[in-house]
């Protein structure tokens, strides 16, 4: 809840980690339209709930070498997957009201360039599409 009057602003520190594909050190990208374009979004529905891809790899060994290091990325493997899929239809909805114009203006807020503005802004778009087609 916030007071009449009150606004909330949001900031995003790195966009270009966002925006790529997922995977281990070794084979993700940051901030790399092609990879970000064909990355699959949404793995499976299944019942109520849905998975969508996050590709990174855990190795065993890190569990030893760098203990709290495994920890942390075990969860993020996990955070994607089962969602409900009322969740995932909400922000679909969210999302769906954004304007192409206010999705652009992010990007073009974010130091991309123009036809790194529309490549991603048409990607975004199709995601949120996507989503709201589960």
């Amino acid at each position: 809840y916030l007071e009449p009057g009150v606004q909330r602003r949001f900031l995003v520190s790195d966009p270009g980690a966002s925006f790529g594909k997922t995977g281990g050190t070794a084979s993700r990208s940051k901030g790399v339209l092609k990879d970000y374009r064909k990355a699959k979004f949404v793995e499976r529905v299944q019942g109520d709930h849905v998975d969508f891809v996050m590709a990174t790899k855990l190795f065993p060994l890190m569990a030893v070498a760098t203990p709290s290091d495994y920890g942390q990325r075990k969860k993020i493997v996990s955070i994607g997957k089962d969602i409900p899929l009322a969740d995932a239809r909400w922000i679909a909805q969210q999302l769906a009201q954004l304007t192409p114009l206010q999705i652009r203006d992010a990007f073009r807020a974010a130091g991309y360039g123009p036809d790194e503005v529309e490549g991603y802004a048409q990607a975004v778009e199709a995601r949120i599409a996507e989503l709201k087609a589960l």
